[in-house]
């Protein structure tokens, strides 16, 4: 209850103090789709348009049309809204710790995630990160219920949620193939490791097949999650840019846009994507050598520092003075290296004392994400679903030094 209540108070104060502006481009999409779907335009960026799949749906869908249709265009309660799923994922994150190690990492978990900088920023914007990341722990504590339990009809509720999660952000459709060595590891039979992965693929399938559909009739060809992800990957093999993004006005992404024109927005994946394949083609090491500097980028970097920052925050906090953004900056970024310092000890830990269903499931999740993001630009918002995990590794290292 503490826990919980420390949680709404630096949040709330966040949000009511600060104000956090809507400043990311991602935000206003979110906001105006919704808005739209509400008014009877259906889900295009601006009413009158032609149909659009440029942002999977299900933020839009499983939230803020929600609450627009209750409260009207209020990005307050939306923001609040979201804060009651980050307090969500932090009980969520509790009872994972509690239930499938002790009580005492379970509070330690519940407590870092309740004061952690990133999830207190990325929480008031008008973002995935928040939803996605409760959908993300909320279907992963389904996962770890069932295979403890040996429950297919839990698996499949895991399945479901994480079809939401995955409508929401794409990012997990591929994860149910990913767990099959880990069940495989967890009950040493093939076909109970199949039934559970395939439970678990169902359920994903059920909530994004209608989005597979839909885009097909109207786009006349399969996408898969959301167009525009072509510059993305390019981005992420452009080899002067070393896996970053620099913008739609950095030479040559301007160059390419002015080439491709007007064309319809499945032609303008094609050609990145296309233009990703001749990258990889023309130099295959240096785009393996960027993209094995990935991990590295996303773990590395505090997130909340970028988002601060981004958001014109830092400047109330620190009233642009150098010294004070220092102090800020580089607290955050001291605190996010204890973690990952703390969730390797942890991690040693539980296979030191072979306790497998933690110890086997979060590490393939945070391995399958890593994967995910190689081909991407690298970007720190990624890290953000993966926190709670690498919180639970990070708490259960504390533990462990703290019982020595």
């Amino acid at each position: 209850i503490i826990i919980i209540g420390l949680a709404l108070v630096l949040r709330f104060a966040y949000l009511l103090l600060l104000h956090p502006p809507l400043t990311w481009a991602d935000a206003s999409m979110y906001d105006m789709t919704a808005w739209n779907l509400v008014n009877g335009d259906g889900y295009v960026l601006t009413p009158g348009d032609n149909v659009w799949a440029g942002r999977e749906p299900g933020y839009v869908l499983f939230f803020l049309t929600p609450i627009y249709l209750l409260f009207g265009h209020s990005i307050l309660v939306a923001q609040i809204f979201q804060i009651f799923l980050s307090i969500g994922a932090i009980f969520l994150i509790y009872l994972i710790g509690k239930k499938f190690l002790n009580q005492q990492i379970g509070l330690i978990s519940a407590a870092i995630l309740a004061v952690w900088p990133a999830d207190i920023a990325y929480g008031l914007e008008i973002l995935t990160e928040t939803p996605f990341t409760f959908l993300l722990v909320l279907g992963f504590f389904l996962l770890l219920t069932a295979l403890n339990n040996k429950s297919y009809k839990l698996i499949f509720a895991g399945g479901l949620i994480l079809g939401m999660a995955t409508l929401t952000r794409f990012i997990t459709f591929f994860l149910p193939i990913f767990f099959l060595p880990t069940f495989y590891c967890l009950f040493r039979s093939y076909k109970k490791s199949l039934k559970y992965a395939a439970l678990l693929f169902l359920g994903i399938l059920i909530l994004t097949a209608p989005w597979f559909v839909r885009n097909y009739i109207q786009f006349n060809t399969f996408v898969f999650g959301r167009l525009g992800g072509g510059a993305i990957y390019w981005s992420g093999s452009y080899i002067p840019w070393d896996g970053d993004w620099k913008g739609y006005q950095a030479s040559p992404m301007k160059e390419i846009l002015a080439n491709i024109g007007n064309q319809d927005p499945v032609e303008h994946d094609r050609v990145f994507i296309n233009e990703t394949k001749k990258n990889i083609k023309e130099n295959p090491l240096g785009v393996a050598k960027i993209w094995l500097k990935k991990p590295f980028k996303i773990f590395l970097s505090g997130a909340a520092s970028g988002q601060v920052g981004h958001s014109g925050t830092i400047a109330k906090i620190t009233t642009n003075n150098f010294f004070a953004k220092l102090l800020v900056y580089g607290g955050i970024t001291i605190l996010h290296r204890f973690l990952l310092a703390f969730s390797l000890f942890g991690l040693l830990w539980l296979f030191l004392i072979k306790e497998r269903l933690i110890k086997y499931t979060v590490l393939t999740l945070i391995i399958y994400f890593v994967i995910m993001y190689l081909p991407m630009n690298m970007d720190p918002r990624y890290q953000i679903p993966l926190i709670p995990f690498l919180i639970i590794l990070g708490s259960t290292g504390i533990w462990s030094i703290v019982r020595i």
